[in-house]
């Protein structure tokens, strides 16, 4: 391996590009990871961290991790585009002012850690309530990888099922659930007597223990923006060890470009140094990990001539459907001590108020009563009162102690025009900054004004506010989602069998079931050829083919005839005419004997159709032509045009593969009835097959 070639070329360094890197390391093969940024060490962001002003330390978590000029990344937000990296606009742009870093480790070095899974309802939001659109696959599905992600990263949670969410799990958690500070234990009696539950929140960094060479959490509460001693996970950390298995790491390459080969399959990245040389990488596998803005923006600076709205992108759905948990902001004060900010940031949560048939009609959400310390942000406007003294210590006291920060976090439904884009406004290496479109729709509005509020209010005031103040409109929470979309196929989830041996292409023949073979005096025509078989352009290849909507077909690389699909439909079709009769002999296409019959045959359709909200189903069209070959010229005595849609148990291509059998054997059935049929009503056959012709021409003809 070198640094400009890998068995798998991974761009980004998060915790996405680490996991699937390590799986790789461990199957033996040779992985090389780009980052666009820098690398950084954690006494370097504690520093920074430490000489911000009191008030920055509040306003950005990106504030210890300033951008390289060559790696930029959102920082203040000043709606100026032409300052901004990231350019927001819509009704809810300032919900969509997201931070990360482009730096080794990605936003891991400032997440707050959480392990939240999706529900099995959260991934079926159409068939159970009418909104949204359904995963491709189900929970069971999910769940198994779930777990590897929360072994690799050493997850902290309850083992109690009933504190659990959700309570379905294959595996427990490594380490138990963080235990509550004085706040949270108030939270869960304060839920309780509203008759909803307060859970503790499944951890990414160690309780009591040391795990892959972090030591155990010692409840700095300082999780965002680093954690200063590396108890909570970041990828940076999961950097060394990968390093040490011989992963090779390449900071300050700027991936700005996938290049594509003659079949359309990814061959290579490009990226940018920060002097703009650029360097091509080669591979066998690519993985783009680089968050939910910078991967569809590579993807769309990768437009070539095959591809002129962007790799992967004939969809148009790259870019679209921009998501994030929009979080509504409720500051409470409390009549007595709460004492947030012992522990881990955020340590609970209601979660059950994000589930129910409400969500035919509105949001959901996990109403959370937020547990970093409040000392910064009440000392900064305890100052401005100009108190001094035992005044001043008595009054920071009194106001951290009982100041607290209820978050809401909604969900959110894919919108096509929430979308980003490539803007006229460039970085100094001549990329396009992104721009995203961002309204949090009406769905979101009302679930937050109709149901998440008043509860938090119902909350708030059991935990005895006496004063709750909503913060108009949503902030981000930087959970950075949509962008792509994923096919209805197995083989999109070819990048979870990584930590495997390179995906190869599973190679399939289609094979219809064999009819009753013939008796010999139901075989009353003479010798036929079948004859080479022509497919339509858009199934012309060995892939396998799949409608995804009303317009757009995609190709599966991994899923593929085991040949040319003329030859083999060509093969099958006079094998089955062979037994079936009603000729005495077949001919395959490539035999060269004299036949007084040719059968011509034109694949019209060849696919899997699996569009959403419709049961699977395999197409196949064919038009049929059978010449007499005993005239002075080829004359046709029948010709049909006959197609199949056989409906299958499951979107897989195996199972399209067997529909694809049986959709041919009822294609050849039905013109062998057709032929059938013809020569009755063309009398007696005759055993001069050219005399018997010219009679199924004529009736042909009639």
């Amino acid at each position: 391996m070198s640094r400009t070639g890998a068995d798998v070329v991974i761009a980004g360094t998060g915790i996405v590009g680490c996991l699937i890197a390590e799986q790789a390391l461990d199957a033996g093969l040779s992985v090389l990871m780009l980052e666009a940024g820098p690398r950084i060490d954690r006494g370097r962001i504690t520093e920074n961290f430490r000489n911000l002003p009191p008030a920055a330390k509040f306003l950005n978590t990106a504030g210890p991790f300033p951008p390289k000029p060559w790696a930029l990344h959102p920082m203040q937000y000043t709606g100026d585009p032409d300052k901004d990296y990231l350019i927001t606009s819509g009704p809810d742009a300032k919900a969509y002012r997201q931070t990360y870093v482009r730096y080794a480790g990605g936003a891991t070095w400032h997440w707050a850690g959480t392990l939240w899974r999706l529900t099995p309802e959260d991934m079926m939001l159409n068939s159970k309530f009418g909104v949204g659109r359904d995963w491709p696959f189900d929970y069971s599905v999910l769940e198994p990888y779930y777990v590897r992600a929360e072994y690799a990263i050493g997850a902290a949670g309850p083992s109690d099922p009933a504190l659990q969410w959700p309570p379905i799990r294959s595996k427990p958690y490594m380490m138990e659930a963080f235990p509550f500070g004085s706040g949270q234990r108030q939270c869960v009696s304060a839920a309780d007597s509203i008759g909803l539950r307060y859970i503790p929140c499944a951890q990414a960094r160690n309780n009591n223990r040391a795990y892959q060479g972090r030591p155990p959490c010692s409840g700095n509460n300082n999780c965002d923006p680093v954690c200063p001693i590396g108890a909570k996970y970041d990828a940076y950390s999961a950097l060394l060890r990968l390093e040490a298995k011989g992963c090779d790491v390449e900071t300050n390459a700027v991936v700005y470009r996938v290049e594509t080969d003659d079949r359309n399959r990814v061959s290579a990245l490009h990226y940018f140094g920060p002097d703009k040389t650029s360097t091509r990488v080669t591979g066998k596998v690519f993985v783009l990990a680089c968050n939910g803005i910078e991967t569809p923006k590579i993807l769309l600076l990768s437009k070539n001539e095959r591809n002129p709205n962007g790799i992967a992108n004939s969809s148009d759905q790259v870019g679209r459907n921009m998501m994030d948990t929009p979080k509504m902001i409720v500051l409470v004060k409390f009549k007595e001590p709460v004492w947030t900010g012992l522990g881990p940031v955020q340590t609970g949560a209601i979660m059950s108020t994000s589930q129910g048939n409400f969500r035919s009609q509105y949001a959901g959400g996990e109403i959370s009563l937020i547990n970093f310390s409040p000392a910064g942000l009440t000392g900064l406007a305890v100052l401005k009162q100009k108190l001094v003294g035992k005044a001043l210590d008595e009054t920071l006291r009194r106001e951290t102690a009982c100041s607290g920060l209820i978050a809401v976090e909604h969900e959110v439904l894919p919108y096509a025009q929430n979308r980003l884009t490539l803007s006229d406004r460039k970085d100094v290496l001549g990329l396009n900054k992104p721009a995203v479109y961002y309204d949090v729709g009406d769905y979101t509005r009302n679930g937050a004004d109709q149901h998440t509020f008043p509860i938090t209010q119902q909350f708030a005031a059991a935990l005895g506010a006496h004063k709750v103040t909503r913060a108009p409109g949503f902030v981000q929470s930087e959970h950075i989602m949509g962008g792509t979309i994923m096919a209805c196929i197995s083989f999109a989830c070819a990048a979870c069998s990584i930590g495997k041996p390179i995906p190869q292409a599973k190679t399939y023949v289609v094979a219809p079931p064999l009819p009753a073979a013939a008796p010999p005096a139901g075989r009353t025509l003479e010798s036929l050829r079948v004859g080479s078989v022509r497919v339509a352009a858009a199934y012309a290849g060995n892939s396998l083919v799949y409608r995804m909507d009303d317009v757009r077909l995609v190709s599966d690389p991994y899923n593929q005839f085991i040949a040319d699909p003329g030859a083999m439909f060509g093969d099958q079709i006079a094998s089955w005419l062979d037994r079936a009769g009603p000729f005495k002999t077949v001919g395959q296409p490539e035999s060269t004997g004299p036949a007084y019959c040719v059968l011509e045959t034109t694949v019209t359709e060849l696919y899997g159709d699996f569009r959403p909200g419709q049961v699977p189903a395999a197409v196949l069209g064919m038009r049929l032509a059978l010449t007499d070959q005993t005239g002075a010229r080829p004359k046709v005595v029948l010709e049909r045009a006959i197609a199949r849609r056989v409906d299958l148990p499951h979107a897989t291509p195996e199972a399209l593969v067997r529909g694809y059998g049986d959709a041919l054997a009822g294609i050849l059935e039905e013109f062998k009835t057709e032929l059938q049929v013809v020569v009755s009503q063309a009398g007696t056959p005759h055993s001069d097959t050219a005399t018997h012709c010219t009679k199924v021409v004529s009736a042909a003809e009639y």
